[in-house]
């Protein structure tokens, strides 16, 4: 008995909604690449910053302190891109193991980043002092004649730059981002044996990389194993690894 219902038609088969592309983290590598030489060109162009205290050729000591609008320019260039590259996601890890030039060339991109932002700044803090003294404010000043302050802000001004060196490239690895040198030269540093990233590791890893770039004839010699890890990377307990530049 037919109930006079006419069957539904078929549905169409709908597709689901495409996700849109990823967007690509700005910068890119050879943009964060750009940014960094001219951040470094401008530090030179203004003449960079120093706080120092030698011996001078006619006796005594030679007091020089100096920093510049330039180089303080550069320094926040420096800054802001160090904080926008630690918030681009690590990306993804490749099969091959970096390269010696290519480990060697993002610490020396991490090392004068870090010279560039934080010498300018440091520098600060004893021409303040002098120009308090002195009564009006100078870039930059020389004495033939060092002082008990001077040789504590000397020193002072060489601890703060060398540990502010040490966790700007400590910080992003222990975030488990990348440095700045990291990011342009593509790779990242990994913790093995299972433990996460943390900032008693990291600082471990630069520490032992400084000892292992002071005698690098031995640690060249001495070579890496299967994984690429030189005696440096063994001793922190860590792996520095290719990264995919599409992710």
């Amino acid at each position: 008995m037919s109930t006079g219902l006419q069957p539904l038609p078929p549905r169409e088969a709908t597709e689901p909604p495409s996700r849109p592309p990823a967007r690509k983290p700005f910068p890119s590598p050879l943009q964060a690449g750009i940014i960094a030489s001219a951040a470094l060109v401008l530090a030179v162009i203004g003449g960079g910053a120093t706080a120092t205290i030698q011996a001078s050729p006619s006796g005594g000591e030679l007091t020089t302190v100096a920093s510049s609008p330039a180089a303080l320019a550069a320094s926040a260039i420096a800054a802001c891109l160090w904080l926008r590259v630690a918030g681009v996601p690590p990306g993804l890890p490749r099969h091959d193991r970096p390269s010696v030039w290519r480990r060697m060339s993002a610490v020396f991109i991490d090392v004068a980043m870090a010279g560039v932002t934080l010498g300018a700044v440091a520098a600060l803090l004893p021409l303040a002092v002098e120009a308090r003294a002195a009564g009006a404010w100078a870039w930059s000043f020389q004495r033939s004649s060092a002082t008990a302050v001077d040789t504590v802000l000397s020193l002072g001004v060489v601890l703060a730059v060398l540990s502010g060196m040490m966790l700007w490239m400590a910080w992003p690895s222990a975030r488990g981002r990348r440095s700045v040198g990291g990011y342009v030269m593509g790779v990242r540093l990994v913790r093995v044996g299972g433990a996460g990233p943390s900032l008693g590791w990291a600082v471990l890893h630069v520490f032992t990389g400084f000892l292992a770039l002071c005698a690098w004839p031995v640690t060249l010699l001495a070579g890496a194993d299967r994984e690429g890890r030189y005696w440096n990377d063994r001793a922190a307990g860590s792996r520095v690894v290719r990264v995919d530049p599409a992710t």
